[in-house]
């Protein structure tokens, strides 16, 4: 998993200052989306960071680096669906798990925060995040990169097509910027059971909506499945043309709608 991080800027218990979810969103940024890579490709083992949240501070006798670590993977999996807010947490930082960095905001209906449009169970649509990821794990890492999961809480499927055209482009933009993007996965092919929210309707992330009242669990195609299904076939029928086509995009646009960088909006 990684995620698109920015500090909460709401009004907090506690009465949270600034520049306490600034330090505690760079922290759990830092937890997240570089702690692991760091170990699995530099063989870097920032125990620092755990005790003090001394963040990447290689001079530290607790920054161990592993030269038998380096290395070990073929490529970098991004399973991204938002953009999240982070707080500071008193409760968080008395504990063990304080690395953690901070707390998220997971369900952007029941907070103040001002955000852009949001999925089902609350959380805000954002495409230019998987376009950052790529391009940070190109920076940092420079290794190939395969989108293993990628969708939306979406019930009425109102917005799947066009949160799936804007995240597709987002991608093809960071390719003709250097990305090694090797392939994509949607979340999900059918509405599926969600760990923490059940069969519950706005927990629906399926291509094909599958009615559990019937006998024989009947599936319905939805709109998002038939907008990545023309990405797909027109990306393959173009000639000398590897990975996502351009016109794919713009077509699928044109005829479903795309969300704008920010999720503020569907443009067409």
């Amino acid at each position: 998993m990684m995620i698109e991080v920015r500090p909460d800027s709401s009004k907090k218990f506690f009465d949270t200052l600034k520049r306490d979810n600034i330090e505690a969103a760079k922290n759990f940024d830092y937890f997240v989306n570089d702690y692991f890579l760091n170990a699995i490709i530099n063989g870097e083992e920032d125990i620092n960071y755990l005790n003090t949240l001394q963040r990447y501070n290689k001079a530290s006798k607790d920054f161990i680096t592993h030269t038998n670590w380096r290395n070990k993977l073929d490529f970098i999996g991004i399973n991204y669906y938002r953009r999240v807010y982070v707080y500071q947490s008193t409760l968080l930082k008395l504990t063990s798990a304080r690395f953690i960095g901070g707390v998220i905001i997971n369900d952007l209906n029941r907070s103040e925060h001002p955000h852009n449009m949001l999925t089902g169970l609350g959380w805000e649509i954002y495409p230019s995040g998987i376009y950052n990821l790529a391009m940070r794990i190109k920076n940092k890492w420079n290794k190939p990169i395969f989108v293993t999961e990628n969708g939306i809480a979406d019930k009425d499927d109102k917005h799947r097509a066009p949160y799936i055209v804007a995240h597709i482009h987002q991608l093809k933009k960071a390719m003709n910027d250097g990305a090694n993007i090797i392939g994509y996965l949607h979340w999900s092919l059918v509405d599926n059971y969600e760990w923490h929210e059940g069969f519950k309707p706005e927990a629906k992330f399926g291509l094909y909506e599958v009615d559990r009242n019937s006998k024989d669990l009947n599936r319905k195609i939805k709109n998002g499945a038939i907008a990545f299904k023309m990405i797909v076939e027109e990306s393959l029928a173009g000639e000398g043309q590897e990975g996502i086509s351009d016109s794919a995009v713009l077509n699928a646009r044109d005829e479903f709608g795309m969300f704008d960088d920010y999720g503020s909006a569907v443009i067409s």
